[in-house]
């Protein structure tokens, strides 16, 4: 019962002086790209090692107040801060912030509400980010315990990668941050659950899926694909920060919503970043 459209490649009112750069001419297979590297020799030069976890958000405190506390039960020996990126919001999330300022390595930065501008305060973030390595984590999104540890540990062996976790849905609007603080194994034990996030899900039953997902696992998570920047969603990623040098920041001309990640992770690609998901993201 499918139903066949005809699709617009270009865009009718692409702008005829906007030129993408070109994009290598091979898979991304990040495997052969490791191995070969571990042949010559070549080594990642890391002076401060540690992640940077950025965290955009526009009001959501209780949200918010979650995934930090989800971010106090880490487990890892790697050293990690967080900063949370306002963008503007209404509510005072400084509130939140501070009751962390004992348990977690936290910056709290903010820009003015001039309407959507993700990519700003993103920029925002990552401009104060002190580690070698940078993530960027949604404000809903509640991390596992080894969370920081398979991103650093994935990244120290190859700073040429991009790191994608994927998501699974669960309710917490019943539960408190306190919670989450008291009992580390909580997220994980949670049933996974359907949401109206359309464009975000496929639906399996009962329960909303991650969209890429099924992508992942045709392509050996992204090895054999030959356009991973499709699926680089920044609300879960990691990637080292001299990349920000070679490709540029994200383009703060987005103001609405989509399509700034995605812009984002064709530069990557088209410079040579290889794109790996990661299952303990």
């Amino acid at each position: 019962n499918a139903e066949i459209r005809k699709v617009e490649l270009v865009p009718k009112d692409f702008p005829k002086d906007l030129v993408l750069a070109p994009l290598p001419d091979h898979v991304n297979d990040f495997t052969w790209y490791k191995n070969r590297k571990k042949s010559l020799g070549i080594k990642p030069v890391n002076k401060n090692i540690g992640l940077s976890i950025i965290i955009p958000t526009f009001n959501r405190s209780r949200i918010l107040d979650i995934t930090l506390a989800c971010l106090v039960n880490q487990k890892t020996n790697y050293p990690f801060e967080v900063v949370v990126a306002d963008d503007g919001s209404k509510e005072n999330l400084l509130t939140i912030v501070q009751k962390y300022e004992q348990k977690l390595d936290i910056k709290y930065v903010r820009q003015k509400d001039y309407g959507y501008q993700l990519c700003a305060v993103r920029n925002l973030g990552l401009r104060t980010a002190k580690y070698d390595f940078v993530s960027i984590l949604d404000c809903d999104m509640a991390p596992q315990q080894l969370w920081v540890h398979s991103y650093l540990t994935e990244l120290l062996e190859d700073n040429d990668i991009v790191l994608i976790g994927p998501r699974k849905y669960v309710d917490t609007h019943n539960i408190t941050a306190e919670q989450f603080l008291n009992d580390p194994y909580l997220i994980e034990s949670l049933p996974e659950t359907a949401t109206n996030n359309n464009p975000s899900i496929t639906s399996k039953g009962n329960i909303s899926l991650d969209w890429r997902l099924e992508h992942f696992k045709k392509t050996d998570n992204l090895r054999l694909c030959d356009s991973p920047f499709r699926y680089f969603s920044c609300g879960n990623v990691a990637f080292s920060k001299e990349w920000l040098n070679k490709v540029g920041w994200f383009d703060e001309e987005f103001n609405h919503w989509g399509g700034e990640d995605v812009e984002f992770g064709y530069r990557l690609f088209a410079k040579g970043c290889f794109f790996r998901v990661i299952d303990g993201g």
